[in-house]
């Protein structure tokens, strides 16, 4: 007859596999969604500066999204992006990826 220490030890040393393995199957699925996002950043970054003016992320947003009114699309850009110290204001790879995965 096995103990229940043995069991109870048996059952914690398949619990840690599963686990082991749900969250490398996790971290895998995050590391190719990040990949995804990437990739469709700099498709979208025309100009190859590293970053979305707003002429790049509303030719993206009304290629994803055509019936998104440009009100929103504007208020969208204006809440992801900090300004810039000339004034001006650009979508970095990092933000994007925020955003994407928040909508």
């Amino acid at each position: 007859m096995v103990s229940r220490y043995v069991q109870r030890s048996r059952a914690l040393r398949t619990l840690t596999h599963s686990l082991t393995y749900l969250l490398q199957a996790y971290f895998q699925l995050e590391k190719e969604e990040a990949e995804q996002i990437v990739a469709a950043f700099h498709s979208w970054d025309v100009d190859g500066d590293g970053s979305l003016d707003f002429d790049e992320f509303r030719e993206m947003t009304a290629y994803s999204n055509p019936a998104l009114p440009p009100k929103t699309m504007m208020k969208i850009y204006k809440a992801a992006t900090p300004e810039t110290p000339d004034g001006g204001s650009q979508l970095n790879v990092l933000k994007f990826s925020q955003v994407t995965r928040c909508g």
